[in-house]
């Protein structure tokens, strides 16, 4: 049986491994590292401070969510979405939400249309304070938790696997949607329509937000120049 100092060795090395898979995700997420870069893993495990072991854990697992992609000869490098992956990438996104949306607006309590409310009334405060916020979190925040009002939990899961390409996606979206006060009136069109229990104005409402986002998103973006 293993002893405790063991069990301690095998604590931190999976802390470690989450530390360092977390710190690419964000970067990733985040566009610190740009889409086509490579990833060196005696280069990152030097920057970080760690042995090359966690940082090739965590570009095995980037590759698995679709953040990374391994060719040979050029090794890892980050994801450079294509149109046609942002348009994949869309489409099940809006999937996932039609039905999570349906099934929210049947289920979701007071409490929880108010828990949407305050998204909303946050994206309109810092849309007040600034033109250009970044409003990826809240936005994020706001379709993740329709989908956890659904009440279904492999919906969440599949949604929660794809928002680590969808996080990318709005990193973009950043540099083509400047209408700060757009982003918070479509989402309280969504919130009146939950309220309201009319779950087939609030899948349309939705179907639209999402698909004006994709529009925009590849109006304004050129693979490979990010």
């Amino acid at each position: 049986m293993p002893n405790q100092r063991d069990s301690e060795d095998q604590l931190g090395t999976e802390l470690l491994e989450v530390k360092v898979l977390e710190t690419l995700r964000t970067a990733i997420q985040n566009n610190e590292l740009k889409p086509g870069q490579r990833l060196v893993e005696e280069e990152i495990a030097r920057k970080m401070g760690v042995s090359r072991v966690p940082v090739r854990q965590a570009i095995h697992i980037l590759e698995r969510d679709g953040l990374v992609v391994t060719e040979p000869h050029r090794g890892a490098t980050v994801v450079d979405l294509s149109n046609q992956d942002i348009e994949e990438i869309y489409g099940l996104r809006t999937a996932l939400e039609m039905y999570a949306i349906g099934l929210a607006t049947c289920r979701a309590q007071e409490n929880d249309i108010e828990a949407l409310q305050a998204i909303v009334d946050e994206m309109r405060k810092q849309a007040s304070a600034d033109p250009y916020p970044d409003q990826n979190h809240l936005d994020l925040k706001f379709h993740e938790t329709i989908c956890e009002l659904s009440g279904n939990h492999k919906l969440v899961e599949a949604w929660q696997r794809l928002s680590t390409q969808v996080r990318m996606v709005l990193a973009l979206k950043n540099l083509v949607y400047n209408d700060a006060q757009t982003i918070p009136q479509g989402h309280q069109r969504v919130v009146d329509a939950i309220r309201q229990r009319d779950a087939a104005v609030a899948q349309q409402i939705l179907a639209e937000h999402i698909a004006a986002s994709a529009k925009r998103v590849l109006k304004g973006y050129t693979p490979g120049t990010s």
